[in-house]
């Protein structure tokens, strides 16, 4: 039994891996929305990343109908480690990818997102995927937890490139 787990846990490691990867060109012809010197680059590389990205899950699995959305209309069930590198692959490219690239990416998630819609079965509650409340709890929470992260792991993120630099997270 211990080795299927981690039989699982190295399959899960891998793919999620790979996913990300295939985000991130080796070439790129812009710097993406964001660019190397941004606080975006700098909390997305640092080794408490992948932490913060769970803790996401956890916070994001708190609200009923964000986890009813998850649990209707996608197939992790099936595949949680697809559905996990899916979600990798699109923070990987909307973060260091091509500004073109991640534009694409953002529509195909917005399009898939569409079509997100139906009744918490739990609270009885309509839920759209594309709703402003909910993409803010799973997307802001997100972003707020991987700052929350690399500071009690690396310090304080300051801003470079603007006229007065700014601290991101705890201090």
């Amino acid at each position: 039994m211990t080795a299927d787990l981690y039989a699982a846990a190295t399959g899960l490691v891998e793919r999620s891996a790979a996913a990300y990867v295939s985000g991130v060109p080796e070439q790129p012809a812009d710097d993406g929305f964001f660019g190397p010197a941004s606080v975006t680059w700098r909390v997305s590389t640092d080794l408490a990343s992948p932490v913060a990205g769970l803790r996401s899950l956890l916070m994001q699995a708190l609200n009923p109908l964000a986890m009813a959305g998850v649990d209707q209309h996608s197939d992790w069930r099936r595949d949680p480690v697809g559905r996990l590198a899916a979600t990798s692959a699109f923070l990987a490219t909307v973060t260091f990818g091509e500004q073109a690239k991640a534009v694409r990416a953002a529509a195909r998630v917005r399009r898939i997102h569409d079509h997100v819609r139906g009744v918490d079965a739990v609270t009885g509650r309509p839920y759209a995927a594309g709703e402003p409340a909910l993409l803010l709890w799973v997307h802001g929470d997100d972003g707020r937890g991987r700052a929350r992260r690399r500071a009690r792991n690396s310090g304080p993120v300051e801003r470079r490139g603007s006229r007065t630099a700014r601290r991101v997270g705890p201090a």
